[in-house]
């Protein structure tokens, strides 16, 4: 059969047709076997670097393009692509998408091996690789740089995660996999052998006192300072899944230390602020628990999400205003007129019904709830809080960010990841609803997790934060131009351009963080010279500080915002950032070719979505993705 979509520029329209021939591909749900993982992490301060290697292999006797999808959290940033193809390293250039699109195209209608990877259009930090011509029994190697910034918990101690995947199937099984397969589940997939390691290296700008996993076995080594260190992943069986996430926490001697990293024409600024709340403050405040009763959530998961429940109901302030919400398919409302305030008996009743409550509501949708939540009418002179307890396992996870980001000016949201759940989601919602993300994993304490959110979210934040270069310091431009509110025990990372910082060894200045806070005026002092010096990897700030540009422009919250830009210049700005930098964006795309003489790949490709229902658990990236 001819494709019925018509031709354009002599290829098929139709995505389901040979670029070639024009006749419809069948498509057999061969498996593209994955046979090797290996994770490199360079962790330094608050941030880390993470190189993903994956080994495939075309076991057919035809050409095939394989492709497949991956998320990253929001302050995630792709910044290389590359791939070794038949022993030869193709090197991917970023391009303008449409044109890396059309180069892509080209390639694969030339019979040459092509990759490309793009954001996936509505999907926010979700990204789509596409590996075509890719030849019968040949090895392919691919590899995905990406850098990101590190959490802080309430022992002060720095935590990278690299998270599993699980995806909810329609029949409520959870199925482990590495990427995130569309083809439905092949049997062959099963046979399928590989190997994992993940290895980490350390340098922090404190001693290191401590390096531990919560979630599972590792090795440390010391390194010749005691700021360095490097950590490995042990597996009895290397090809054993990872079942939970795989959690690596840092404790320096000097946590709540200011720190400024220089790179040639950028800064990092880390502020850990700790100040005194006022004792005459009022708690008083509307809190909405809304809690994930799908079918995902079923059995250690919804045991979870309760307990985390009860303790929250136990440790409210006597006043304080609540409701609890499930959700499934459908949603359920314990106090049916609205949130009441906390005594004696309505605790007892919200405490039989946590008691009651099951994973039985179905799907997870939890859109509409949110919703119903979000434009209740608010009580007079009283903060609303959401905390959302969840697996993360939807399939809108952009749009419910979307959707709470215009309601952060009246009300923050929390969130309590159970289990490997999603950390887009969970991480994502808490980020623009100016709240807290909390996960809980293996044997991790649920009741200091918590503790911590109820303290955080019953005391008021650092507002009007300012940050104050001195006259060292020309032409300084920050991002995110917009800071957040701080709250008391969490970090603020920001980032500045300035000609003063193009020769790091020669600065001499210091940088003031001032704010208001429910006690007065405060301010916070760092001081910025030679030994503000980043020693790691080179263009490691300047990777995390263009991504912040970008986000910035992408979310409608730049000084282009500010000032009444339009559009298509706002657009032209996010290209040049990105092209300039190499930081991927929502206006670009990773483009490689190989273009070696003699390389044309003989056969008719088929098409293949990379089925990934493989035995290990982990999953590219360090965001996640709801099923």
């Amino acid at each position: 059969k001819m494709c019925l979509g018509g031709f354009f520029h002599g290829r098929p329209v139709c995505d389901d047709c040979d670029p070639i021939t024009g006749k419809k591909i069948i498509k057999e749900q061969v498996p593209i076997p994955l046979t090797g993982v290996h994770v490199s992490v360079k962790i330094a301060d608050f941030c880390a670097e993470v190189l993903f290697e994956q080994r495939y292999e075309n076991i057919e006797d035809v050409p095939i393009e394989a492709s497949y999808s991956f998320p990253l959290d929001a302050k995630a940033s792709v910044v290389e692509f590359y791939a070794i193809v038949g022993g030869k390293k193709v090197q991917g250039l970023l391009k303008e998408i449409e044109e890396a699109k059309d180069i892509y195209d080209d390639a694969i209608a030339s019979g040459q091996s092509a990759m490309l990877m793009e954001e996936e259009e509505k999907k926010e930090n979700v990204f789509r690789i596409s590996v075509g011509n890719l030849p019968p029994k040949e090895e392919i190697l691919v590899y995905i740089r990406y850098v990101t910034e590190l959490t802080f918990d309430s022992l002060k101690q720095f935590n990278f995660s690299l998270p599993v995947n699980k995806d909810a199937y329609p029949d409520g099984k959870i199925v482990s996999h590495f990427l995130q397969p569309r083809a439905p589940v092949s049997s062959l997939a099963q046979n399928i052998g590989w190997g994992l390691s993940v290895n980490l290296s350390l340098e922090m700008t404190s001693p290191i006192q401590k390096v531990s996993s919560p979630s599972h076995t590792i090795k440390y080594e010391e390194g010749s300072k005691q700021t360095q260190g490097k950590a490995y992943l042990v597996m009895e069986d290397r090809t054993r899944p990872l079942s939970s996430n795989f959690v690596l926490a840092v404790l320096v001697a000097s946590p709540s230390q200011p720190v400024c990293r220089v790179e040639k024409g950028v800064a990092m600024l880390a502020f850990y602020p700790e100040f005194k709340i006022a004792e005459d403050e009022d708690p008083i405040t509307e809190m909405i628990f809304i809690v994930d009763r799908s079918g995902s959530m079923g059995g250690k998961r919804i045991a979870s999400a309760k307990a985390a429940l009860q303790i929250f109901l136990r440790s409210l302030p006597l006043g304080t205003l609540f409701n609890i919400v499930g959700f499934g398919t459908d949603y359920e409302t314990l106090f049916k007129k609205g949130s009441v305030p906390y005594t004696d008996e309505t605790l007892k009743t919200a405490t039989d019904h946590v008691n009651t409550i099951n994973a039985n509501l179905g799907g997870t949708r939890l859109y509409e709830p949110l919703k119903n939540v979000l434009t209740a009418k608010e009580f007079p002179g009283i903060p609303r809080q959401i905390f959302i307890l969840t697996d993360g396992q939807v399939g809108n996870t952009g749009e419910l960010i979307d959707y709470v980001r215009n309601f952060s000016g009246s009300t923050r949201v929390f969130t309590f990841g159970i289990e490997e759940a999603d950390q887009e989601l969970v991480s994502g919602l808490a980020a623009v609803g100016n709240g807290v993300a909390e996960y809980v994993t293996g044997n991790e304490s649920i009741e200091t997790k918590v503790m911590r959110q109820l303290k955080t979210a019953l005391h008021s934040a650092l507002t009007k934060v300012k940050v104050e270069w001195d006259k060292n310091f020309e032409k300084v431009q920050q991002t995110p131009y917009i800071i957040p509110p701080i709250f008391n025990g969490s970090m603020l990372l920001l980032y500045a351009f300035s000609p003063s910082f193009d020769n790091p060894d020669s600065i001499h200045g210091s940088v003031k963080l001032t704010a208001e806070s429910s006690s007065g005026p405060v301010s916070f002092t760092i001081k910025v010279d030679k030994s503000s010096t980043a020693t790691f990897n080179e263009n490691f700030i300047s990777k995390l500080a263009n991504r912040s540009r970008i986000n910035d422009l992408q979310k409608g919250k730049s000084k282009m915002h500010a000032e009444k830009a339009s559009q298509s210049k706002i657009d032209e700005e996010i290209l040049a950032i990105s092209l300039a930098s190499g930081v991927i964006s929502q206006r670009t795309a990773y483009i490689a070719v190989d273009e070696k003489t003699g390389s044309k790949v003989e056969g008719t490709m088929q098409k293949r979505d990379v089925n990934q229902i493989q035995r290990s658990g982990i999953r590219l990236g360090g965001g996640g993705r709801g099923g």
